[in-house]
């Protein structure tokens, strides 16, 4: 169904996006049902035919998360080190990129993010930095931790077609982020879109 275009009929029809199942005896302004995504319907009714003014699809539908496989030494780095999540429990739309570390988003819309960083290491404070297009916009600290430590960081933010999402940590500790806890409960990442 293309937007704009008109349609008459009587009983039922059924348009294949999303499902929906229109019926023309039924009066209505505004019509919205969810199967795996958002469709909003601005019509008029009379008995025998609905004309369609506007269709509008909104995949809601997507979503990823990620973890480290194994534990890896990152050295004795302490600022700005790329997170390496590099295995998936899924990955929806294929936005998350195990090579890069990088979620890159399908379409437009509010996110929610929710990261964690374990890591073994010295007595110091440990961070996790959200960043967008290259740029860090969130940073979440554990303060004076020990050596078997946890950071995690959980916003919403609001992203547009083809921005990405990395990860980076830092650290005060002497030994900086040397031990990347791997396993799928220990260092992970999950996105998915809200709106």
């Amino acid at each position: 169904v293309n937007q704009a275009d008109n349609y008459a009929w009587t009983g039922h029809h059924t348009f294949a996006t999303g499902g929906v199942i229109f019926n023309s005896t039924t009066t209505f302004n505004t019509y919205q049902h969810t199967i795996n995504s958002i469709l909003s319907v601005t019509a008029t009714s009379t008995l025998a035919t609905t004309t369609i003014a506007s269709l509008e699809t909104t995949n809601l539908n997507q979503g990823s998360r990620a973890y480290r496989s194994a534990s890896i030494d990152l050295g004795n780095a302490k600022n700005n080190i790329a997170l390496p999540y590099n295995s998936e429990s899924y990955d929806i739309r294929n936005e998350f990129a195990t090579s890069t570390y990088t979620f890159t988003a399908s379409s437009t819309g509010y996110y929610f993010i929710n990261v964690q960083l374990a890591c073994a290491c010295d007595t110091g404070d440990i961070s996790v930095v959200l960043y967008k297009n290259s740029v860090g916009i969130a940073t979440s600290t554990t303060y004076n931790a020990g050596y078997n430590v946890n950071a995690r960081l959980t916003d919403i933010i609001s992203l547009s077609a083809a921005d990405t999402i990395s990860f980076y940590g830092t650290s005060t500790a002497n030994s900086g982020i040397k031990n990347f806890v791997g396993g799928s409960g220990w260092s992970w990442l999950n996105i998915y879109k809200v709106k």
